[in-house]
């Protein structure tokens, strides 16, 4: 049995946490031991629960971001220390630069899920961000392996990085994330609140400057059907507000807020809408294709990457919210054969069974290198 270790900072019910939940799910526990290690205490939309649930040692360091900064290394040097680990899974700024600094002789691999020289700049502004973003790649040079959500992410990767690196798409849990039938929809939207019989078109994630939700409103209502259908935005983040003034009182924009039951609006949506135009690939337009919908998003690179892979989306210029209009008429005119195909394709090409076994198979070939043929980090021996 080899022991595996994932830090990460929290557990919050985000994409990258979504993402460990389904790997865990699927990963082999008769050759996989998991612990989760994370470096502050937990917000209140926590997934830590639905972990221990899965049966995984769930730990903490509680941590917050200023105490981190002066003791988190010595603390997970010390937690490393009592235990032995055969390799340290990492995901985030933080879980990463700590990781690389204090696990040199435990084999290391991280997932970025983020482009390279865009998230930490679009964050954090262009001094910071590019301080950031050094001190990220410089950590993830000193990984065994880095593993990427997309080509994509790849392709913005330094050429430095590029012999590390390793591509598994995200995946979707398709047991969770399935099309409705037409009863399971009527269902469904009486259970969430809405309407029955208009066209449903449903945005979900973080509402922030990079996901642009303010051109999917303001596309909504160019769109000749905007009269007709019905924009759900489900999600939360610092843009909300402002988006709720952007939309002012139109009757058939609602702010569902953060659900736990995501996947219930998709199920009863007619169609998926995203203008962000910052993925690595966007785990929210998987689901949503996995739940038999078209498509509506911006164009760039991520949205690429899943149109050349899935029939049914359809993609529109960035910050362009009459090309979103028309993009809304032609995805709600979609043939259901095109979405059924989606489905099919999802299933075969993004299913959680093949994401489980890329990273098994990562972590046998790091678990067969000898700690004497490991390279050493001179910071840890600083």
């Amino acid at each position: 049995m080899r022991r595996i270790l994932y830090v990460c900072s929290t557990l919050a019910n985000e994409g990258p946490t979504i993402h460990l939940r389904t790997l865990l799910g699927r990963l082999d526990r008769t050759a996989f031991e998991p612990e989760i290690l994370t470096l502050s205490p937990e917000p209140p939309e926590s997934l830590w629960n639905e972990f221990v649930e899965q049966g995984v040692a769930c730990h903490s360091l509680a941590m917050n971001r200023g105490k981190g900064l002066f003791f988190a290394a010595s603390r997970l040097r010390s937690y490393l220390d009592a235990t032995q680990y055969d390799v340290i899974h990492s995901s985030g700024f933080r879980a990463d630069v700590l990781s690389s600094m204090v696990a040199c002789r435990i084999m290391r691999v991280c997932t970025r899920h983020e482009l390279f020289h865009s998230l930490h700049v679009a964050w954090h502004g262009p001094v910071l961000g590019r301080i950031m973003e050094y001190l990220h790649c410089r950590a993830l040079s000193r990984m065994d392996y880095i593993v990427v959500c997309s080509e994509t992410v790849k392709q913005s990767a330094p050429k430095r990085l590029q012999e590390k690196i390793a591509v598994i798409r995200n995946c979707v849990d398709y047991g969770v994330y399935r099309p409705a039938d037409p009863e399971e929809k009527r269902i469904l939207r009486a259970e969430l609140g809405l309407p029955a019989h208009c066209s449903i078109i449903v945005f979900m994630g973080r509402v922030d400057k990079c996901k642009d939700v303010a051109t999917v409103i303001a596309g909504f209502l160019r769109s000749r059907f905007h009269d007709k259908a019905f924009l759900v935005i489900v999600g939360d983040g610092p843009a909300k507000r402002y988006c709720e003034e952007l939309a002012g009182n139109a009757p058939r924009i609602t702010f569902v807020g953060f659900s736990k039951q995501a996947e219930k609006y998709l199920r009863a949506a007619d169609i998926y809408v995203s203008a962000s135009w910052l993925e690595g690939l966007p785990l929210s337009v998987i689901e949503a294709l996995a739940c038999g919908l078209p498509c509506v998003v911006s164009d760039i690179g991520a949205h690429r990457e899943l149109a050349s892979l899935v029939p049914g989306v359809v993609l529109f210029p960035t910050q362009d919210a009459v090309g979103l209009a028309r993009a809304l008429e032609r995805g709600l005119a979609a043939d259901p054969c095109e979405s059924r195909i989606a489905t099919e394709i999802v299933r075969e090409r993004l299913g959680p069974e093949i994401m489980a076994q890329s990273y098994r198979e990562i972590f046998e070939s790091m678990i067969r290198v000898r700690p004497s043929d490991m390279q050493e980090n001179l910071l840890c021996e600083s």
